[in-house]
């Protein structure tokens, strides 16, 4: 079944007023090793904003993450895997996506330890 996260850290949404926010949407299917997957989302400063954990990912499981940033930033989206196989291929059938106001920002599986991609005021807006 899928699962769904709102502000899983609690950090976010709180301090944002609601005429800047803007949905941050990550959605992760995990591969065969769910526990070694996690993800950020830094801003400009490097502070990081929002996280997911692999706690919350069961393998072959679709998990999505909600949260409100302010959409007059940039940010950079970070996935991690410490397998260093990313989510897809070889070690299963993996995904993620990433949406910024509606927008996709990212989406792919196929990476090593890491893959990062800038989105939000002037940062990228597609795949």
């Amino acid at each position: 079944p899928e699962g769904e996260g709102d502000n899983a850290d609690g950090k976010g949404s709180s301090s944002i007023d609601p005429e800047t926010c803007a949905t941050l949407e990550v959605e992760i299917v995990a591969d065969n090793w769910p526990q070694e997957n996690s993800w950020s989302v830094t801003d400009e400063s490097g502070e990081i904003v929002v996280e997911g954990v692999s706690d919350e990912l069961e393998r072959g499981e679709s998990f999505k993450w909600h949260e409100c940033i302010n959409k007059n930033q940039c940010y950079q989206f970070t996935i991690f895997d410490t397998g260093g196989d990313g989510v897809c291929c070889e070690h299963g059938n993996g995904s993620y996506e990433v949406k910024f106001d509606g927008n996709i920002v990212k989406s792919g599986g196929a990476f090593y330890e890491e893959e990062r991609t800038e989105f939000g005021r002037g940062g990228e807006t597609a795949t």
